[in-house]
């Protein structure tokens, strides 16, 4: 069972995504222990790169990828919001699914400086990693 609006990931909390730090490991391991995957959605934005860690925008035209969770536990959100940290807000958006339906899931809106912080230009973070061997 689920309670409230879902949660749109988009970088290390992707079920696809590396993660060989142990706080991105942990942080993963308490989302799937608190929720359940629903599959791939998009997001409208942008997608930053201020470190190995991804950061999401709003405002900006262009498609993030990512994946939305049902949580089941509402304390995890308070957990996540320690993993996250102070450059990140968590606030409410409108993913798209991947059959075209909009929902309302809680998002980690990126608040730290964007100045000459790179832009992931396919908006995916899984594969931004990949193509440019990026070890998070």
């Amino acid at each position: 069972m689920s309670f409230g609006p879902g949660l749109f990931v988009y970088g290390s909390l992707r079920s696809e995504a590396p993660r060989p730090r142990a706080t991105s490991r942990s942080a993963y391991a308490t989302l799937a222990a608190a929720g359940a995957s629903e599959g791939s959605a998009t997001l409208p934005g942008r997608l930053l790169a201020p470190a190995w860690y991804p950061g999401w925008i709003g405002g900006w035209q262009g498609r993030v990828r990512g994946e939305l969770w049902r949580l089941a536990d509402p304390s995890l959100l308070a957990r996540l919001d320690r993993y996250e940290g102070k450059i990140y807000v968590r606030e409410l958006c409108r993913p798209r699914r991947a059959d075209g339906r909009r929902v309302t899931a809680w998002v980690y809106r990126y608040v730290g400086s964007i100045a000459g912080v790179p832009v992931i230009r396919s908006g995916d973070y899984v594969q931004w990693t990949t193509a440019a061997g990026v070890t998070p």
